[in-house]
């Protein structure tokens, strides 16, 4: 294999273990803000409305048809909602983190390959910073808690 082939597979590995570093935790739960827009998935069962209070065992929300606690033990996943602003810097980021890997991976092959005037690497950069940006930008839940059996 060739060099550039590695560092991209090294490269794209790091990107899903950084992904899966934020770990969803009851902590979590417990911690949201009352009145947060919240999903609360158990069984075949999907509760979602506002945040109303969460202890060690159960998650109370706040329905349209009322207050609706459900067992931690019952709980499958529990999802928050993302702010615009937070989707939004959260794309900016992923743009500027895709932006400086793609520069790592692409930038020193096509800079070779293509003519050495840096307009169609820094394009190809970019193009993928913007894509990958607007991947991290479209994502407005964020699981807050998954039960591992």
């Amino acid at each position: 294999m060739s060099r550039m082939f590695k560092q991209a597979i090294l490269l794209i590995a790091a990107m899903f273990l950084v992904a899966g570093v934020g770990r969803a935790d009851w902590r979590q739960v417990e911690a949201l803000q009352a009145g947060a827009p919240i999903m609360v998935r158990s069984g075949f069962v999907t509760n979602a409305g506002k945040f109303a209070g969460a202890t060690a065992d159960a998650v109370i929300v706040e329905t349209q048809t009322g207050q609706v606690t459900v067992q931690k033990a019952d709980v499958d996943e529990v999802y928050g909602f993302r702010s615009h602003t937070e989707r939004v810097h959260r794309g900016l980021l992923f743009g500027g983190v895709a932006a400086g890997a793609a520069a790592a991976v692409f930038f020193p092959l096509t800079s070779t390959l293509v003519h050495p005037s840096y307009v169609g690497p820094s394009l190809v950069t970019a193009s993928n910073g913007v894509s990958l940006g607007l991947i991290g930008f479209s994502n407005r839940t964020k699981r807050l808690y998954r039960r591992r059996d």
